[in-house]
């Protein structure tokens, strides 16, 4: 796959953006590439150059194709010396043409590219929601272990019993998982939270639904 640089302000005014200094979280961490730019300024917005990179990349576009697919090739015909472990899912042509050309690259100039697969696996290991997903987990695992328990169970200990070790803790979970002080949480919130967390690993455990009783949902905490 090869941007076509002719629609990039397109791209732009459609919602194409950059930011600085952003946080990642929920899917982002796997859909966004971080980079770190160093001005080495102390007034970086003062800062002028004698390149224009959308006007570069329109006058040498034939030839960035041309290298582009000279290296796609090389791959396709050489392969990677190193074993090339994992697929980004969901993205499985991007990752079979560019990611494993790039880990290519990597190979003739090491050091120089890496694999995009550590850059979204460091978003993943600094994401805020997966981060309280799995305080969440592990604090649920403390107070029940394998037990289903539904939504006001939950909230019951977490809650009505404040004192209890456990039950702060969970309560301080879960206020972090939903982002809601404890005195308004409810279980209609905190259920449609958990619905949206069904099946998600996080931490070495698993939130799942557990079968309905008197009309009630229950969860369960596995660790898998």
């Amino acid at each position: 796959m090869v941007t076509d640089f002719t629609n990039f302000k397109l791209l732009r005014l459609a919602g194409g953006r950059s930011d600085n200094n952003i946080t990642l979280q929920g899917e982002m961490p796997r859909r966004i590439l971080v980079s770190r730019i160093d001005p080495q300024s102390e007034k970086p917005f003062a800062r002028s150059f004698d390149l224009d990179p959308y006007g570069f990349c329109r006058q040498h576009r034939q030839t960035m194709l041309v290298a582009a697919l000279t290296l796609i090739r090389a791959f396709l015909t050489h392969g990677c010396t190193a074993k090339i472990t994992g697929r980004l899912a969901s993205f499985e042509e991007w990752d079979a043409w560019v990611r494993r050309t790039v880990i290519y690259a990597n190979e003739l100039k090491p050091g120089m590219f890496g694999d995009v697969m550590d850059v979204i696996q460091a978003n993943q290991s600094s994401d805020p929601e997966q981060e309280a997903l799995s305080g969440l987990l592990s604090a649920w695992e403390q107070s029940f272990g394998t037990k289903a328990i539904s939504v006001v169970e939950l909230l019951a200990h977490a809650t009505v019993i404040f004192g209890d070790d456990k039950g702060k803790k969970l309560c301080q979970a879960l206020e972090a998982f939903t982002n809601t002080d404890r005195h308004q949480l409810t279980a209609k919130s905190v259920g449609r939270y958990l619905g949206y967390r069904n099946g998600r690993i996080s931490g070495g455990r698993v939130l799942e639904k557990g079968p309905k009783i008197d009309d009630r949902q229950t969860w369960r905490v596995k660790v898998v």
